[in-house]
């Protein structure tokens, strides 16, 4: 059974929203005219979390998919030490995950006056894929409004985008890009993608070895120094993002 499937009923999607998002009739109609959906066609009546998830994206309404404060300390503690958080294109439109992981990030990225990175590429590839008849409807539609989220992010100051360039794929630009900016700062890539994580896990072993692991004495040894600097000697860490916004280190 989806996540969809309690919702299967005849409702009204549009009165559910305005509760659920306060937001006023106009604001709906004028997203479903700008992406072309038709609020009473069955299909759409049977995913509500689609609707939500293109109307939250359009207008950058993030409160609904933040989360408890323990989940939002856990990803405090993923991020914290990472001088630049890099986002690949899977991850952006997959599913609403980007939307739970930006609304709880934001407040750490403030606090720590960070931005999450997007390469110019990452937007081309969104793009492409919008327009791309073969891919699924919810894919396309996720990939068309997104850019509207990122662009709402930019104005907030919590994002920017790196143009690296139009030659080639956005894997290469951003394998070229975290292994030259991987010597300077730490950095994180949340990706869905096996083998770009492979090829990025490499540069960053390739950058680890020649870095020195201090010596630690007995006492710093007990209250887990060593393991601190181990994590801080790893220059480029690879995430990838799950359901609800978390992230599985690989």
């Amino acid at each position: 059974m989806n996540r969809y499937s309690k919702f299967n009923k005849q409702i009204d999607i549009e009165e559910r929203l305005i509760k659920d998002l306060n937001i006023k009739k106009y604001q709906i109609e004028e997203c479903c005219s700008k992406f072309s959906i038709d609020i009473d066609d069955p299909f759409i009546k049977r995913r509500y979390f689609l609707v939500k998830d293109i109307i939250c994206s359009y207008y950058g309404l993030l409160d609904s998919y933040v989360r408890k404060e323990e989940k939002q300390y856990e990803l405090d503690n993923e991020i914290n030490r990472f001088d630049e958080i890099y986002v690949d294109t899977a991850p952006i439109i997959q599913e609403d995950w980007f939307l739970f992981f930006t609304a709880n990030v934001i407040p750490h990225l403030r606090r720590r006056r960070k931005k999450i990175v997007v390469l110019e590429k990452t937007m081309e590839e969104m793009y492409g894929i919008a327009r791309n008849e073969e891919k699924d409807l919810e894919v396309r539609l996720r990939a068309k409004v997104r850019p509207y989220l990122l662009k709402y992010l930019a104005k907030k100051g919590l994002l920017r985008t790196i143009d690296t360039g139009s030659y080639g794929i956005a894997d290469d630009h951003l394998v070229s890009l975290l292994r030259r900016r991987g010597k300077m700062r730490n950095i994180l890539l949340v990706t869905q993608d096996r083998y770009l994580s492979e090829r990025v896990v490499e540069v960053g072993e390739n950058l680890n070895k020649n870095i020195e692991i201090p010596h630690h004495s007995l006492f710093d040894r007990f209250f887990k120094l060593s393991t601190q600097d181990e994590d801080i000697i790893k220059k480029v860490v690879v995430c990838e993002l799950l359901k609800n916004g978390d992230l599985l280190r690989l």
